[in-house]
């Protein structure tokens, strides 16, 4: 993994935020950028200024006749951050490239570098890197042979924390490692990460659920998987029953050891279809006619999904959908069981309501053969 050189000044005064790159360690110092909390990621794009500003780049680069570039920021919390330095520009970033940064924290300009050639897209990532809140950090950056370029730099929250644009998940086995959640910076206790897994359409678009679990295969062990959330960082938790998923759903993953532990595992994700046809009244399945020998029954489907159904005061529930007409040897039944629902009508666009589970309504029910009754049963019935 390629490494930025940072360095660390502390700054007395209080400057305005320009979000750009500029010609030396001084002007960018003038012109700190501070990262407000909630504003992650943090995007600034900009050239290397066309000056040479080579007495200021103190990076023993590996070639001459540079010109550089400056940027400094601050962040509004202590923890854990991703920076990402990319060539954004095309064919405009030519030459080799050299960052810095001192880790230790020392004089501006910078005095290690990292360089590499520039191609469309070239990408310098540094993670896992512990940022103090109000410090001043300097990115500096130097292009060989008078070269200018268009870059961006992006500076994101570790995948510690459930914020900001987290690490992607695919679908299969997914290598990852904790070690970057040490608390402090991390919240306590420490020893969780988050990253995300995009629901696909490669199970069709409804009924799809996803199994998640942690495996053992590198230092830490066990991991563990401790939550899941549906679509953002305080949305449902899904945790123990991740079901009822549409194409585009983002699953919110915390995983690790918070005793804590530390090191390398596997997140496994599979994703499939739930075989339920049932749960919606247009695909209510027939359960025949009811006569004076044969009762018509019904049962509920844990894998049923939710389609606006409610029970009878009110509350969403997912249940599943039957429909059967009474013989005309029929003269009177009975409904028994619980949480159901009963209706009549020729379709379900034309339903009128009998009754709940336990109303009188639905017993001693007169039969008659002309007519459909619907039923929507939830629960574990």
């Amino acid at each position: 993994m390629k490494n930025f050189i940072l360095i660390v000044i502390f700054s007395i005064l209080t400057f305005n935020s320009f979000g750009q790159f500029y010609d030396d360690c001084a002007t960018a110092g003038s012109n700190i950028d501070p990262i407000a909390s909630g504003a992650i990621p943090h995007t600034v794009n900009g050239d290397i200024p066309a000056t040479n500003n080579n007495a200021d780049y103190d990076a023993s680069a590996s070639f001459a006749n540079y010109k550089t570039g400056f940027y400094s920021f601050t962040v509004a919390t202590n923890g854990y951050y991703n920076i990402h330095f990319e060539a954004s520009g095309g064919g405009t970033a030519t030459g080799d490239l050299s960052v810095g940064w001192d880790a230790a924290g020392g004089a501006c300009p910078p005095s290690q570098t990292d360089a590499d050639d520039i191609t469309t897209g070239f990408d310098i990532s540094s993670d896992c890197v512990n940022l103090t809140a109000g410090t001043t950090y300097y990115i500096s950056m130097a292009l060989e042979n008078g070269h200018e370029g268009t870059f961006s730099v992006t500076i994101d929250k570790g995948e510690d924390v459930c914020d900001g644009v987290l690490e992607s998940m695919i679908e299969g086995t997914n290598h990852v490692d904790n070690s970057c959640s040490a608390a402090p910076p991390s919240p306590a206790p420490g020893g969780t990460i988050w990253t995300t897994y995009t629901v696909t359409n490669a199970d069709g678009a409804d009924h799809i659920a996803v199994d998640i679990s942690a495996v053992v295969n590198g230092t830490l062990n066990p991991p563990h998987i401790y939550s899941v959330l549906l679509n953002d960082c305080s949305g449902d938790d899904v945790t123990s029953s991740a079901r009822c998923l549409s194409v585009g759903d983002i699953l919110y993953i915390e995983s690790g050891n918070t005793d804590p532990l530390f090191g390398d595992y596997d997140i496994q994700i599979d994703q499939y279809q739930q075989p339920v046809t049932n749960d919606d009244c247009a695909s209510a399945s027939d359960a025949g006619t009811l006569t004076c020998a044969t009762s018509v029954t019904g049962a509920s489907d844990v894998n049923a999904c939710g389609g606006g159904e409610e029970d009878c005061n009110a509350n969403p529930v997912e249940g599943v959908w039957y429909h059967f007409v009474a013989s005309s040897a029929v003269n009177t039944f009975d409904f028994t069981g619980t949480e159901f629902r009963v209706w009549t009508g020729p379709d379900c666009n034309n339903l009128t309501e009998l009754g709940c589970d336990g109303d009188a309504a639905l017993t001693d029910v007169v039969a008659d053969p002309n007519t459909i009754y619907w039923v929507m049963k939830w629960g574990t019935g």
